[in-house]
């Protein structure tokens, strides 16, 4: 298991912009995440404090999106992590 992640960059969750930042971290950081995840039950895998911000940034994205746009945006920036790892596989 890789170490816990301590740090997370502050995201202004308000912009949509950053909402898609905040998703590629949690892509990045190969973290298997669903909105309505309390992410403090994710044991080793990050800080209390990285897991408290996480809550607090999904908490947010859901009284500024509607549940369309925001499962849009993130089923949008899987997609993209999707294609660049295919394209690297196939250029292996």
């Amino acid at each position: 298991m890789n170490e816990a992640i301590k740090e997370i960059p502050t995201f202004k969750i308000m912009e949509t912009s950053e909402f898609r930042k905040f998703i590629k971290w949690l892509i990045d950081n190969k973290i298997n995440f669903h909105p309505d995840d309390n992410f403090i039950d994710y044991e080793n895998t990050f800080s209390k404090e990285v897991a408290t911000k996480i809550n607090v940034n999904f908490d947010l994205a859901k009284r500024v999106f509607t549940n369309i746009h925001l499962y849009k945006i993130i089923r949008q920036e899987l997609r993209k992590f999707n294609l660049k790892e295919l394209e690297e596989a196939n250029n292996v």
